[in-house]
């Protein structure tokens, strides 16, 4: 019961009707600053304006875009000796990397591999921040130029028009793929591998590995000289090779099989021992050599085995502009060029800010979209195919010491000096054994599969799983361009459609306590208070995610969980007042006031009680211009949610919150009883 002292207070109040209750001032919450630091931030603010930029503020900028220009002139020689055993180490898998890529997934001669390993690598170092990332060739974007080359060679007979077409194919690949990276990175859109969810890339990236083990399969086993022009997806190929299993070529398999099973042996003993005798084992470019040198000494390829062939001393090709204005060329290749340039981008972000976590040093995506779109470019200029980072061989540059960008432009010029000089010791390199190379790396891709799976199912994604699969389906039978933009598709519609409603908490009363408040469906023990209800808006509202508010309010105000299924009967009584907690509402645009001032309208309609906590300063103008802060009543804005309750408690002589216990959802009959709900009845 009340003293007669307070309900003296609540009778006076209530005769009174003061039109902003000095319990309940506006809040300000206008920064104070000193006059030192407003002359400070006057200096910068005028800094940032002003158009008469010193030379220093040029040259720091300068150094900014390119970061060659810092990290060059600091460079120390105790760095020199760590980054060239690092050059070493990588040259030795990008090297036999490079020729297998290009030779067996792109369908181009090997060099451009190594043109590709090679230009890309050194335009990175000027303009890239990662300092271990390795840019070069890349599985994923060699088999999507592969496909592309395949198509438009599909219907040339002369074997020299065929070369001719695979490199300008390539070469525009590459001119497109480099500009289109580039203008995402002046647009400033560096958040895009925030876009393409685990689950897809997952699915997408098992594809491929499916995709890359069948068509190596054909070269492991010998079979190159059976297989028919027109089994060109992945299930004609596999139905060929089952049919064809009993006409393998003996000694190309058994080439392929020692191959193979030296490189799970080795990749094995690294992950069991980690000394570094072991971990710099170059298993690749051993695979290589003595392959080469078994089939030059045995006469291999008098026997049948398929080798790389005869190779001149090469020499870096003369910059020239690609056949780019090919109009019909241009729309054939701009689809995979910007399929390439998205999934390029996403892999390569997540190397730099791995490494860069690692090692301690920023990095930032729109600069990385814009050294890669150079990169590719200037590339493309020397008929290399689309390069990006690949996360192996960075890891083996960081393993081996990369401190530096200096690392990869040294094994760049390494790659160099191996087109120059060292393309005659490949003549006699079997094709098995660069396919082996690629299906290793193709194994590798499926195996990280299954424990994605397991996680996923585990914590029962179904979203995310179901949106896996249907990405590998859709690949593995339809076509990876095909697969990939429907996956993508769906994935950015799912994020549109939870992006489309606003955050919304619901908060209850922590028992035994006046000031506490809690999400009710994080805290079982919190409290409805009767005709009260309690919401945070944990996020700006605006165009796209006010369209639905109207909705979850009124889920909120029959249910108060947004669990409930809709066809349920509502479970708490009507309320009298709702409270908004809008602290985090950081930003409110002019549609999202609009369907405010129609649900506040409604409150009033209805006599609801409507007030708002925490709400920013910079908002109180927008409220008041449209309507909104005179509708709600000045006297309901205010700091705390205690100073709300006490508001109620006079305007309708209540007292404290009485704090034993209320309904709970045990309470509720069965079929209502999935959420945890207290009401509080208050006397």
């Amino acid at each position: 019961m009340t003293s007669s002292h307070d309900s003296r207070e609540t009778e006076g109040l209530l005769e009174t009707r003061p039109s902003k209750a000095p319990l309940l001032r506006r809040a300000s919450y206008s920064s104070v600053r000193s006059a030192t630091s407003l002359d400070s931030y006057s200096q910068v603010e005028s800094t940032l304006l002003s158009n008469n930029w010193s030379f220093e503020d040029i040259s720091t900028r300068f150094k900014y875009y390119v970061p060659a220009l810092k990290w060059i002139p600091e460079y120390s020689l105790m760095l020199f000796g760590r980054d060239l055993f690092s050059a070493l180490t990588v040259v030795c898998l990008s090297v036999p990397q490079s020729l297998s890529y290009a030779s067996a997934l792109a369908r181009l001669p090997p060099v451009y591999g190594l043109f590709t390993a090679c230009i890309p690598g050194i335009i990175y170092a000027f303009f890239g921040m990662s300092r271990q990332m390795s840019v070069g060739p890349e599985s994923v974007a060699a088999i999507l130029v592969g496909f592309s080359v395949a198509a438009r060679i599909a219907d040339i007979t002369d074997p020299q028009m065929m070369v001719t077409e695979a490199i300008a194919t390539a070469s525009v690949i590459s001119f497109l793929v480099g500009t289109f990276t580039l203008i995402l990175g002046l647009l400033r859109v560096g958040f895009l591998d925030s876009l393409l969810s685990r689950a897809l890339l997952r699915g997408f990236i098992t594809a491929i590995g499916v995709i890359i083990l069948v068509g190596q399969s054909i070269t492991l086993l010998g079979l190159d000289s059976l297989v028919k022009p027109r089994d060109h997806t992945t299930l004609q190929k596999l139905i060929f090779v089952i049919l064809n299993m009993g006409s393998t070529h003996l000694l190309t398999a058994t080439i392929s099989l020692v191959s193979v099973g030296f490189l799970f042996v080795v990749q094995d003993l690294k992950r069991r021992f980690k000394q570094p005798y072991v971990q710099y084992l170059p298993e690749f470019l051993m695979v290589v050599i003595i392959s080469t040198i078994a089939c030059w000494l045995f006469e291999w390829s008098e026997q049948g085995v398929l080798v790389v062939g005869k190779l001149e001393k090469g020499s870096i090709p003369f910059p020239h502009i690609p056949p780019i204005f090919d109009h019909n060329r241009i729309r054939e290749l701009a689809v995979p060029a910007v399929l390439i340039s998205l999934l390029g981008f996403v892999s390569s972000a997540a190397i730099t800010k791995s490494f860069a976590t690692l090692h301690n040093y920023p990095v930032s995506p729109n600069r990385e979209l814009v050294a890669l779109g150079i990169s590719n470019i200037t590339g493309s200029l020397f008929q290399a195919m689309p390069a990006f980072g690949s996360m192996p061989r960075s890891r083996l540059a960081n393993s081996a010491g990369a401190r530096t960008q200096m690392a990869g432009l040294m094994s760049s010029l390494l790659v160099m000096v191996a087109i120059l000089y060292l393309l005659p010791c490949f003549e006699f390199l079997p094709k098995a054994v660069l396919s082996s190379l690629i299906f290793v790396a193709g194994t590798g891709m499926v195996l990280e599969a299954p424990g994605d799976i397991l996680f996923l199912w585990r914590i029962r994604a179904v979203t995310d799983l179901a949106l896996m699969v249907l990405t590998f389906v859709l690949t593995i039978a339809v076509g990876i361009e095909v697969g990939t933009f429907v996956s993508i598709s769906l994935a950015l519609l799912t994020l549109v459609k939870r992006s489309t409603r606003p955050s919304i908490t619901i908060l209850g009363q922590i028992p035994g306590s006046y000031d506490k408040f809690k999400p009710i469906r994080d805290f079982p023990e919190a409290v409805h208070a009767e005709g009260l209800l309690i919401l945070k808006i944990d996020e700006p509202l605006h165009f796209a995610n006010s369209g639905s508010l109207k909705d979850r309010l009124r889920r909120c105000e029959q249910y108060g969980d947004f669990r409930v299924h809709p066809s349920a009967k509502p479970y708490l009584s009507p309320i009298r007042n709702v409270v908004f907690e809008v602290e985090n509402m950081t930003e409110v645009d002019a549609s999202a006031v609009q369907i405010l001032l129609e649900i506040m309208r409604d409150y009033r309609s209805r006599g609801i009680g409507i007030y708002f906590v925490n709400l920013r300063e910079q908002h109180f103008s927008f409220f008041q211009t449209s309507g909104l802060y005179d509708l709600i009543g000045s006297d309901h804005f205010c700091q705390q949610i205690t100073q709300v309750l006490d508001h109620i408690k006079l305007l309708e002589r209540l007292e404290p919150l009485d704090h034993s216990p209320g309904v709970s959802a045990r309470s509720l009959p069965e079929k209502e009883a999935d959420v945890s709900i207290r009401v509080e009845h208050i006397e």
